[in-house]
């Protein structure tokens, strides 16, 4: 089943929608706010908010370190899987790290990253009092900083990596959602020649990706050659973005003749999930560590999947 996931057929994967999205929403959730409530008011909601994520973000380290913990008894490395074998040999030292975000294991990246970029808010709506055009350039001035110098933040990992979410870079993913959505860009029309520019990226992408393809000829594969080479997911490569942008296009302009779908009782289950995200999120992340160790015990055999 890992052979269908999203990452499989393209550039960009579920990670940068969830950014994306996170990003359109909390201009929903908190750009009014300021707007309506004060700036006092829109801060007081953000910190509330940031605080809840790192309630969850503790919470669901200290469940897959239980986890593994549990795993180990059985003879399963899983925290050598998760890139947490640091935290029982020294458990002190990690645990107050963790509790400054200086520990970041790659499989527990995700919430420190929206945590930060949700935190740059209130500058941001700063900064849209004199200009929405100012946090566009700010955005862009620090993902460039990041593809210029390759800086990133330290994830506290034993092998001195840093954060698998550079938030440098990853925040002009989450701020081109929140200016969406905010009405600071304008989201291009839809047109024949851009669509077409967008399907031709995906099939880019899907070469550069998919090795049923990318391997049946050598020009193919010297296409996925020069994509692995220029790739770099932590720091949000120009690649990746512009993937998710056409792939967004397009399913924008395949789901805009068809928006009664979106009303219909069918899709309602999808959108009380969506309505809540976290609690979603945390339960899916319990449940795929319970799962791995499910398969490390049992196989993954197609009764197991």
């Amino acid at each position: 089943l890992a052979e269908a996931i999203w990452a499989r057929f393209g550039l960009s994967d579920a990670a940068h929608v969830f950014v994306f999205i996170s990003g359109y929403a909390a201009a929903m959730a908190f750009g009014g706010t300021f707007l309506r409530q004060g700036f006092a008011t829109g801060t007081l909601r953000v910190v509330w908010r940031c605080l809840q994520l790192y309630a969850v973000h503790l919470a669901l380290f200290t469940l897959g370190a239980a986890i593994a913990g549990w795993a180990a008894l059985r003879g399963i490395d899983y925290a050598g899987f998760l890139g947490i074998a640091d935290f029982f040999a020294d458990p002190g030292a990690t645990l107050v790290a963790l509790f400054g975000l200086a520990y970041v294991p790659t499989y527990f990246d995700i919430l420190p990253l929206y945590m930060l970029v949700l935190a740059a808010v209130p500058v941001v709506m700063l900064l849209a009092r004199v200009h929405p055009g100012l946090v566009i350039a700010l955005s862009v001035a620090m993902w460039s900083f990041v593809q210029a110098t390759g800086y990133n933040l330290p994830s506290g990992a034993s092998s001195g990596a840093g954060w698998g979410f550079n938030p440098l870079a990853w925040q002009m993913l989450f701020f081109t959602g929140f200016a969406l959505s905010r009405g600071w860009i304008e989201a291009p029309r839809f047109h024949p020649a851009l669509l077409a520019l967008c399907f031709a990226w995906l099939a880019f992408g899907l070469v550069s990706i998919h090795p049923a393809i990318h391997g049946l000829h050598p020009a193919l594969g010297a296409v996925h050659e020069w994509a692995s080479q220029h790739a770099h997911k932590p720091n949000l490569d120009l690649r990746q973005y512009a993937h998710f942008l056409a792939l967004a296009y397009v399913v924008l302009w395949a789901v805009d003749r068809r928006r009664e779908i979106l009303e219909s009782g069918f899709a309602m289950p999808l959108v009380r999930l969506g309505r809540q995200a976290l609690p979603v999120f945390f339960a899916g992340m319990a449940l795929a560590h319970a799962g791995g160790i499910a398969f490390a015990m049992w196989g993954t055999g197609l009764g197991m999947q």
